[in-house]
């Protein structure tokens, strides 16, 4: 029943109140308990999945009653703690296994890329010498038709295709600007480790912000645009205390967010520029504005 609620058409075509009204039915029958039971004690990947669609089922279309149910179940028997610890342990496995696998040779990284820029008659890329960091999808190179590029970009592990579903429920929960989830204390600080995320999908850590192209494909790129969309909902209303832990953060997100609005993102901006626009246009400069403009520590 929850597939159903997930799976009809466009929003413009959901009946939300009948979407809400099964949602609180499942809530009432256990529904919210029986995903935050199964995220804390489950170690099967597959049911992890599951757990989480199934949160995000009962979420869909900021459900402040589930919302309101999630956060009373936190509250009780210290069970906060433990459920975003699992979240929180998801992300680190996530971080460090792009981390392990989008490590290249520089030096063939630099040449391939300089010879098919020149081959196709424009200037070559990178200076070589130069030092750039680990490269996700660093074999897809600028002349490369979709169908070529798709071949060979590296495919991401299943710890971070979840990486998703986790990044959609988290947003869901702080929909409509909900405080206590927004302001949820424990020992494991999501923001900043959805931050952190963020600036290892990108590249910065290893100082290659200037050559986001090499980092960004069409493999990751909407999971990027859905990091960028949790971490615009962790900040409106806005929710300052979240706005200075981005701003402040050694991940530095203002440093990651002026990279992507103004670099070119290529390749992938040759083939398929709508993806780009769609990453830079609304949620990078929602984002900018949710951390920066609204935030005293800049003013």
């Amino acid at each position: 029943m929850c597939c159903c609620v997930c799976e009809t058409g466009g929003e413009q075509e959901r009946d939300w109140a009948a979407v809400a009204a099964i949602q609180c039915r499942l809530d009432r029958e256990g529904g919210t308990k029986l995903f935050t039971d199964l995220v804390m004690s489950s170690k099967n990947d597959k049911i992890f999945h599951e757990s989480i669609q199934l949160a995000i089922c009962l979420l869909e279309g900021g459900n402040t009653e589930i919302q309101n149910s999630f956060y009373k179940l936190m509250m009780g028997d210290n069970k906060s703690e433990k459920f975003f610890k699992v979240l929180h342990d998801r992300m680190k496995e996530a971080q460090m296994d792009i981390k392990a696998t989008v490590s290249v040779n520089v030096g063939e990284m630099t040449h391939k890329a300089n010879e098919k820029e020149l081959e196709a008659g424009g200037h070559p890329l990178l200076v070589q010498g130069q030092s750039i960091a680990p490269v996700m999808g660093a074999s897809a190179l600028p002349t490369q038709p979709a169908e070529e590029q798709r071949e060979v970009e590296a495919e991401m592990g299943p710890a971070v295709t979840i990486m998703k579903p986790i990044l959609r429920f988290l947003q869901l929960l702080c929909e409509n600007h909900n405080n206590d989830l927004q302001n949820n204390k424990t020992n494991y600080n999501l923001v900043c480790e959805t931050l952190q995320f963020l600036d290892i999908m990108c590249g910065s850590t290893t100082g290659g912000l200037g050559l986001l192209g090499l980092y960004i494909n069409e493999s990751n790129v909407h999971l990027i645009i859905q990091t960028l969309e949790t971490l615009t909902e962790y900040c409106q209303g806005p929710c300052q205390e979240n706005q200075t832990c981005i701003v402040t953060h050694e991940s530095n997100g203002i440093d990651i967010i002026t990279a992507l609005i103004l670099n070119d993102i290529s390749p992938l901006c040759r083939y398929r520029m709508e993806m780009v626009l769609q990453l830079k246009v609304p949620w990078v400069t929602c984002f900018y504005l949710n951390t920066v403009w609204r935030n005293r520590y800049f003013l």
